[in-house]
């Protein structure tokens, strides 16, 4: 009966610790938005503003993502790694392969900065919060005449 008890005891700590973080995460999380919405409301901008970023920012992704969209290489030296957003803690969202010798680079780079810049703008002016884990950089070759990224666990390279 004594054994019972101390685990009794060790689940209701573990609980009770799980519902504090998550009171505390969800009590940041309301105090953000009731800043941002006061914040919207006495300067004069509408929700619009994040709706019009948010509309920005997937236009943009598609863009990035249309661009690499031909992985064709010839070796690995056609392939190369491209960090693509922003996390709320800082750091790419995620890495995206692709092809060099297939993709106008000039234009990518551009792009993905417009991309990444407008995202930790986002994050900044919604509040986001995050894990705060950093997207590990994939390994990645030409297999097939293809840029083709090894997948980690827990890393979307898409």
């Amino acid at each position: 009966m004594q054994y019972l008890n101390s685990n009794h005891f060790g689940l209701v700590f573990l609980v009770s610790v799980c519902l504090l973080i998550l009171s505390a995460c969800y009590s940041q999380n309301t105090t953000a938005t009731d800043t941002r919405q006061s914040s919207n409301t006495s300067n004069g901008s509408s929700m619009s503003d994040n709706e019009d970023s948010e509309q920005k920012a997937e236009s943009l992704y598609l863009a990035i993502n249309q661009l690499i969209e031909n992985k064709a290489c010839a070796s690995n030296d056609d392939c190369a790694l491209l960090a693509v957003g922003s996390r709320p803690c800082g750091g790419p969202e995620t890495y995206r392969v692709y092809s060099k010798s297939q993709t106008n680079s000039k234009e990518l780079k551009s792009l993905t900065k417009q991309y990444n810049q407008l995202m930790k703008n986002i994050n900044e002016t919604e509040g986001r919060v995050g894990i705060c884990v950093v997207a590990p950089k994939p390994k990645f070759s030409c297999a097939n005449n293809v840029c083709r990224a090894d997948h980690i666990a827990g890393n979307a390279t898409h």
